[in-house]
């Protein structure tokens, strides 16, 4: 009988090591499997003034600063949706983040992004955009444009230097 204990023992540790092991894996699992949330700071609906020195956090992929007013109208899983009232606003999306899909709407154009950093501008009914990395759709009436890095687009003609104040 004793040369059969150590065997015992030895086949009790292991149902216990492998048992140990799968609650731990089941656990990782289930913290793994958890949905990510959507924290923002920002208030739905409500006019909000941006600041040049103070990013404003709109969920875990997407920050903004600048001059301007924006209305934060969408800000969930499903993306986030601003309206520039006026001035100016610099977007900064992480291009590998969580719900890092964003869409601007500065007078008649709508501005998109998947992972960019990037400024819109609205002034007297005349909006700018400027691209500093990545790419940005710009959806004015009835056009798509594509501005990637460098590129910069304005709604009405304008002389470079207008488009140095971005």
């Amino acid at each position: 009988l004793r040369q059969g204990q150590p065997q015992v023992q030895r086949s009790r540790a292991l149902s216990w090591s492998l048992a140990l092991a799968g609650a731990a894996a089941l656990a990782i699992a289930l913290v793994l499997s958890r949905p990510a949330t959507y924290d923002t700071f920002a208030p739905i609906g409500q006019l909000l003034a941006l600041e040049t020195q103070l990013p404003l956090k709109l969920g875990p992929s997407i920050q903004v600063q600048g001059t301007g007013q924006i209305i934060v109208e969408q800000a969930d899983g499903g993306g986030t949706r601003l309206r520039l009232v006026d001035g100016s606003a610099h977007f900064e999306v992480d291009p590998q983040g969580l719900f890092r899909d964003l869409s601007i709407q500065a007078g008649d154009a709508q501005v998109s992004v998947v992972g960019t950093r990037f400024w819109v501008q609205l002034v007297e009914e005349v909006v700018k955009v400027r691209v500093e990395r990545g790419k940005v759709r710009v959806r004015h009436k009835a056009t798509d444009i594509l501005l990637r890095k460098d590129e910069s687009w304005a709604s009405a003609p304008l002389k470079l230097a207008d488009l140095r104040d971005l």
